[in-house]
């Protein structure tokens, strides 16, 4: 299930949720449903930057946004580091 929200007070968009059931995780299907996501937002919102957060312990979550080309930030929410997908 990939969630996206736009946040239109301050005109950015963010990944809400991305979450693939276990059973079906190593399989590519988060790398393949993250990229379309951005695809479809670039495509469809001309957006320029996609926000996301992530628990600094996850790193398998921590690199799957890194393939897709997400950045750490120095900014932490909720105890999760924001990354940022520039495009």
């Amino acid at each position: 299930m990939v969630e996206l929200r736009e946040i239109t007070k301050d005109n950015y968009y963010t990944l809400w949720r991305l979450m693939i059931d276990e059973k079906y995780q190593g399989r590519g299907y988060g790398k393949q449903a993250l990229n379309m996501g951005v695809k479809f937002l670039v495509e469809n919102f001309k957006v320029k930057e996609i926000f996301t957060s992530v628990v600094q312990e996850n790193i398998n979550a921590k690199e799957l946004y890194k393939i897709v080309g997400f950045k750490e930030t120095s900014e932490i929410s909720s105890n999760e580091i924001v990354m940022l997908h520039q495009m």
